[in-house]
């Protein structure tokens, strides 16, 4: 069971029960190959929050990086920001004074994180394949 330190084994087990449930599983090979694609779809969750949070970091640096004045409180606040998907109006004015789109900012991000996130899908795929 991939439970990692800070995640609720209580909501890993009921959410392979949903599967389960879901999937109609009562043999104990189809029970088993439930619990093998629960394990994945975890796995790929897990990878794909960190291809998230990858980008969300490198946003928040590339935008804090024009601004030398930010406190590292401030540059957490971005950061936090940009992981819930909220822009606010100080985000939005260190974009237009950075000549940046949210847009752009996350394509610049993802080049500069292109090699992490390489890695990050390719051990997707490893876990996945096994």
């Amino acid at each position: 069971m991939p439970i990692l330190p800070g995640e609720s084994a209580d909501l890993y087990l009921a959410s392979l029960d949903t599967l389960i449930e879901e999937l109609g599983a009562r043999s104990v090979l189809q029970v088993n190959l439930s619990e093998k694609i629960h394990e994945c779809l975890c796995w790929m969750r897990c990878y794909e929050e960190q291809k998230r949070s990858t980008v969300s970091l490198e946003m928040a640096s590339e935008l804090n990086s024009g601004f030398t004045r930010k406190t590292l409180a401030q540059a957490e606040q971005i950061r936090n920001l940009f992981m819930a998907n909220k822009v606010d109006a100080e985000i939005e004015e260190a974009l237009i004074d950075e000549r940046h789109t949210l847009e752009s900012l996350r394509q610049e991000a993802m080049v500069n994180k292109r090699v992490a996130l390489l890695e990050l899908d390719q051990h997707i795929a490893l876990v996945v394949g096994n």
